[in-house]
């Protein structure tokens, strides 16, 4: 049977030994004698003191002085307790580290000198408080994806949030630095929440600090001291990417209602100072003249070695204006765009033949062709039409194989007109055809003309405006035909005579007049046989009958 015989003073090391000078502590052990122990013999610690080595422990000293003989060892217990020892130390001086300690908190040890298997009467009273425990995430709101990242449009106000732990107290106060290695940004401290949470800095204004790599460093202190740190990476990135539109280029005219859009991209790839710019863009078709309104079409086009191209699907709308604008964004969030804007002409110039008139023969070998056509000039929904014509004349009923002549002319007020370059054939039939484009290769094309060339020489006479008059008188006129039966202009210059033959009185002289086609008038009496008319033309002799 042991008796132990103790008492807590809360008192200083030098207190605690003044207190056990003169103090008896009588212990009966077992066996065949007592133990009488003195303060001279089982003195209390001299120095004591307690001091936090982290958040979950604390390391407890002890130092005897000469003024007191030195123990075998000490023991701490938790303060108000004997049942277990918080730590043991071996020797006059040393330390023990009491371990499991929850992170913030103030704990209190009583410190016994021991003696064998005796314990001091007197002891001495030592606490610490532990520094809190260290924040568990640091992040960066709205910083991208995967990686913390700063951009453009946050870097004057960024915030970034630290997560603290189930230990942690409205005592603590949590710290964050942001640095790029030569600057550092350094807000004011704030206060934990009560257990887990969340404190978050709002409001960081981080434009001083360098493109590149950030450096987040978090971490609490109390009255402990300060936690172990938490330091996070970051990225600021403010450079968006530049992508730009090449085709069709800014005021451009197509004929084609599926252009090809093409253009350059950004191809940064993620490293320590920049975040990745996005593999593919995004182009928007508007219709008109800039970028704004509903959307026509939005297509994704893949970024390949630097280019990109898209072709609209379904087809756009000919005669119209559009802009497109591609935009192309980065991992942190920076987007830039380019537009270009362009017109689909899908229309061609109307163009016509109107002189020769078709079936017609020409007064001449070289015939003047006449037309209409197209004087567009360049709008925003279509492109200019050419000021050119191209008149191409055919052999024969069409207009095909290899023209005879080909000439061009100039349109004017929306007419145009050019004589054939070299006299065609007198009789023989030919096929006219006029084309004209747009600035965008739209080409119009005119009906085909099918004409004769002429005018034909005359080949006979014919009777015409032939009358009987009562009782035995008949009048008439007569007229130069070609081999078509079409009358025929007196071209020499001068009058035709010509004599009407097959009257009771004998012939009859009339003429032709120069420009005309038909002679004056005769008169004559009425016999049982026709009339029959020969006159002299250009040395031929031409004849006709009634």
């Amino acid at each position: 049977m042991r008796r132990r015989f103790y008492s807590v003073l809360a008192v200083t090391a030098a207190l605690a030994v003044a207190g056990a000078a003169s103090a008896l502590a009588f212990f009966t052990a077992t066996g065949t004698a007592s133990q009488l122990a003195t303060s001279t013999t089982l003195g209390a610690p001299i120095a004591a003191s307690a001091t936090a080595a982290s958040a979950t422990s604390i390391t407890i000293s002890v130092t005897s002085g000469p003024s007191a003989p030195a123990a075998t060892g000490y023991v701490a217990y938790p303060h108000g307790t004997t049942s277990t020892a918080a730590c043991t130390i071996s020797g006059a001086t040393g330390s023990c580290s009491v371990t499991g300690v929850t992170p913030g908190t103030t704990p209190s040890y009583d410190v016994y000198s021991t003696l064998s298997s005796w314990i001091s009467a007197a002891t001495a009273i030592v606490s610490a408080t532990t520094p809190p425990a260290a924040p568990t995430a640091v992040t960066v709101v709205g910083g991208g994806t995967g990686q913390a990242y700063i951009d453009a449009a946050n870097a004057s106000s960024v915030e970034i949030d630290v997560t603290l732990p189930a230990t942690s107290t409205a005592a603590d106060m949590v710290h964050l630095t942001v640095s790029d290695g030569t600057t550092t940004v350094t807000p004011s401290a704030k206060t934990a929440p009560s257990g887990a949470g969340t404190t978050a800095f709002t409001a960081l204004n981080l434009s001083s600090l360098h493109d590149g790599h950030l450096t987040v460093t978090a971490w609490s202190t109390n009255a402990g001291g300060s936690s172990t740190t938490l330091a996070v990476t970051a990225v600021k990135d403010t450079a968006a990417p530049a992508p730009t539109v090449t085709a069709p280029s800014n005021g451009a005219y197509l004929a084609s209602t599926t252009p090809t859009i093409s253009g350059a991209a950004g191809t940064q790839v993620a490293d320590a100072g920049h975040s990745a710019d996005a593999a593919t863009v995004t182009v928007t078709i508007y219709s008109g003249g800039t970028a704004t309104g509903p959307p026509v079409q939005t297509i994704s086009g893949n970024v390949t070695s630097g280019s990109w191209s898209v072709t609209p699907s379904p087809a756009l709308a000919g005669n119209a204006q559009y802009t497109a604008q591609v935009s192309q964004s980065d991992a942190a969030g920076n987007a830039a765009t380019a537009t270009t804007t362009f017109v689909i002409d899908s229309r061609a110039p109307s163009v016509t033949v109107t002189a020769p008139t078709a079936g017609s023969i020409t007064t001449s070998l070289t015939p003047t062709f006449t037309g209409t056509a197209g004087n567009q000039a360049a709008g925003t929904t279509q492109s200019a039409d050419s000021s050119t014509v191209t008149v191409k004349i055919y052999a024969g009923p069409n207009a095909t194989g290899t023209p005879v002549q080909t000439r061009t002319t100039t349109e004017t007020s929306g007419s145009w007109s050019v004589a054939a370059s070299s006299a065609l054939t007198a009789g023989s039939q030919y096929t006219v055809q006029a084309t004209q484009s747009d600035a965008v290769g739209n080409t119009g094309t005119s009906s085909a003309v099918t004409f004769t060339a002429g005018p034909l020489p005359p080949v006979a006479l014919a009777f015409v405006n032939l009358s009987g008059l009562p009782p035995v008188l008949s009048t008439g006129n007569v007229e130069m035909i070609n081999a078509l039966g079409q009358p025929v202009v007196n071209t020499t210059g001068s009058a035709i005579s010509v004599s009407v033959s097959g009257g009771l009185l004998g012939p009859v002289n009339v003429s032709i007049a120069n420009g005309q086609t038909v002679s004056t008038q005769f008169s004559a009496l009425l016999t049982l046989s026709s009339f029959s008319a020969t006159a002299t033309v250009n040395g031929q002799t031409l004849t006709g009958h009634s």
